[in-house]
């Protein structure tokens, strides 16, 4: 059995027991989470939501925060002579999927 989540603006394909990188979430690690924007439940019966399934919901465990890898940017401006270098690294939330309610 698998689900299609709507999570902060973006879909997930899960199933149980997958690993799943959201955005960062002020969650501790070993705590719960509750998803019900359930957009699809796959598997011997297909159910499509409109929106969403009715009384679908994914349940997931936090595992931690962690980083991502550092992204850069350069701009560069000939005529002034002006260089500018900017970096990141984005937060996020690794979280592991306990069950799926259908």
């Amino acid at each position: 059995m698998y689900a299609v989540i709507a999570h902060s603006g973006l879909q997930f394909r899960v199933s149980e027991g997958d690993e799943v990188l959201f955005d960062q979430i002020s969650a501790e690690a070993g705590s719960t989470i509750d998803i019900s924007e359930v957009l699809l439940i796959g598997g011997d019966k297909v159910k499509v939501g409109n929106p969403t399934v009715k009384g679908a919901k994914v349940t997931f465990e936090v595992l931690g925060n962690e980083l991502g890898d550092k992204r850069s940017t350069f701009k560069y401006r000939r005529t002034r002579r002006s260089r500018v270098r900017k970096a990141q690294r984005p937060s996020f939330t690794r979280v592991k999927v306990t069950k799926i309610k259908a």
